[in-house]
């Protein structure tokens, strides 16, 4: 179905075509069964198999990602004028076909952008100036490659074909080295030389570093709206992780593309914050438990928990004090009281927060 926090690349009923159409030509694709009108979705079959390779020996992760490229090389051998007479995005001349995915995104990023991005702006422009070259080359390609489930070593199914469209066969070898991070497909090396003997197809590395570079800055021309601004049903942490992430790609990725060596940036070490104090106490408060087995019915006849009768305690020394001093006064109670408390409390696990208590 369509996205809740962002536009969609290419319209859902576009992707719905595109797999129909692939499917149609024993590409391995989910089959598509239909379209729903409202809300917007389109039907297609449940496949098997898992998304990455998690438990998968590496004899059958290397089956699996040659089969993965037969699949693709197959794909790109495809004709591309009935794809076009269906409605598929392509350039107006093949000789722009490396542009078509990325202006599409960034007609995205215009049209919902919601404050200054600098970084964004400056790599946008740079891609402008120094765009990959397609040499003419046009395909039905995926863009964004590298996702499929895979089982016994054969690939499964192909998915997630929002971007598809016609362009640059390299696009497809290229976006798969970021999802190579998390995933682990094999040494990019041989995998482009078994492309090259699948296909027939030199690999231009050129095009292929920067049709990366330009993948990299996807997550934040679709997002970064979602991040400033988050809607009720935005994945707001999830959102900002790929953004930053995938912005640090972009940066790398262009230092590869000309050749400029990064310097490393040493990680800081942890240091006490201003919560520390009484994120350490809550936990430590969490995994006190009850001594006699009696203790729950005692407390109960007195119609109290034992979570209560520890945060009353609490909330008591908390009470008019700054800050230091209540997390002085607080060690000094606990200590004090640390056999009460430990006879007071349930066998179960205690709650971890009350409604009430300010650790401001």
């Amino acid at each position: 179905g369509e996205r809740t926090d962002m536009p969609m690349i290419f319209p859902l009923h576009h992707e719905m075509v595109l797999q129909s159409m692939l499917h149609e030509r024993d590409i391995p694709v989910p089959k598509v069964h239909g379209w729903i009108d409202d809300p917007a979705a389109y039907v297609m079959d449940r496949v098997g198999g898992q998304q990455d390779f998690t438990g998968t020996s590496d004899a059958d992760r290397a089956a699996a990602v040659d089969d993965y490229l037969q699949i693709l090389a197959r794909m790109h051998a495809l004709d591309v004028e009935p794809f076009a007479a269906a409605g598929i995005a392509r350039a107006a001349d093949p000789a722009d076909s490396a542009r078509r995915g990325l202006e599409q995104y960034e007609q995205v990023y215009r049209a919902t952008k919601n404050g200054p991005d600098p970084f964004m702006e400056f790599c946008l422009g740079w891609l402008r100036r120094n765009p990959p070259d397609s040499k003419g080359r046009e395909a039905v390609i995926c863009w964004d490659s590298g996702q499929f489930h895979q089982a016994d070593g054969r690939i499964v199914a192909m998915l997630d074909l929002e971007i598809g469209h016609i362009g640059d066969p390299m696009m497809d070898l290229a976006a798969w080295r970021m999802r190579d991070t998390i995933v682990g497909y094999g040494d990019f090396r041989q995998l482009y030389a078994r492309y090259e003997e699948l296909s027939g197809t030199p690999i231009d590395i050129d095009a292929l570093m920067r049709h990366h570079f330009a993948f990299t800055l996807t997550n934040q021309l679709a997002l970064g709206q979602a991040v400033r601004r988050p809607n009720a049903e935005t994945d707001l942490m999830t959102n900002m992780q790929w953004c930053f992430e995938t912005n640090l790609f972009a940066t790398e990725a262009l230092a590869e593309i000309l050749g400029v060596e990064l310097p490393t940036v040493e990680e800081p070490s942890p240091r006490p914050g201003r919560a520390s104090s009484a994120r350490h106490q809550r936990r430590w408060l969490a995994r006190v438990t009850a001594e006699p087995p009696r203790a729950p019915t005692r407390m109960k006849s007195r119609r109290t928990t034992p979570s209560q009768v520890r945060w009353r305690a609490i909330d008591r020394i908390l009470s008019g004090e700054g800050r230091w001093e209540r997390q002085r006064r607080t060690r000094q109670w606990l200590t004090a009281n640390s056999l009460v408390l430990s006879r007071a409390q349930s066998r179960s696990r205690v709650a971890t927060t009350r409604s009430g208590v300010s650790w401001k």
